[in-house]
């Protein structure tokens, strides 16, 4: 069993290949629609400290980067599909490839499992995912939201 991993576009999946086979990106899709409720980074102004409403107007200063002025990044909605080679709980590792950040799983949206499988039970944290499968089978897909 030897660590591995796929990259599709600016996603970087690591795996362990001895419990997972045929992993690939079906879709990587950037949801533009704002941010996460607790993201108010955007509120600070360009020169100003993070958490500070903009009582101040010196740190509204003119800038053009998408990491002072983001809105704390958007959304992405990522669809793995993968065969499950071992009836085990195994984890597939998710990070930004080519300077994209990505800061952890928000949602599981939907799972897809194969003939042979009666269904993962998929949990996460953080940006690692755990899916512990009650039997091997192919052909089986995951959706989450990620940022």
């Amino acid at each position: 069993m030897t660590a591995t991993s796929i990259t599709s576009g600016n996603v970087k999946i690591a795996f362990d290949d001895g419990e997972f086979s045929s992993v690939s990106i079906l879709a990587d899709l950037s949801l533009h629609g704002g941010s996460q409720p607790d993201e108010t980074r955007w509120l600070d102004g360009a020169g100003g400290t993070s958490g500070q409403y903009p009582g101040n107007l010196e740190p509204f200063l003119p800038t053009n980067t998408d990491t002072t002025n983001t809105a704390g990044g958007s959304l992405r909605m990522i669809t793995v599909q993968y065969d499950k080679d071992h009836a085990s709980a195994d984890t597939m590792t998710f990070s930004g490839e080519n300077g994209v950040s990505l800061s952890g799983i928000v949602a599981i949206v939907g799972q897809v499992n194969g003939a042979a499988n009666d269904h993962d039970i998929a949990t996460f944290s953080g940006l690692v995912l755990t899916l512990t499968a009650e039997a091997t089978s192919n052909g089986n897909s995951i959706t989450l939201l990620v940022q």
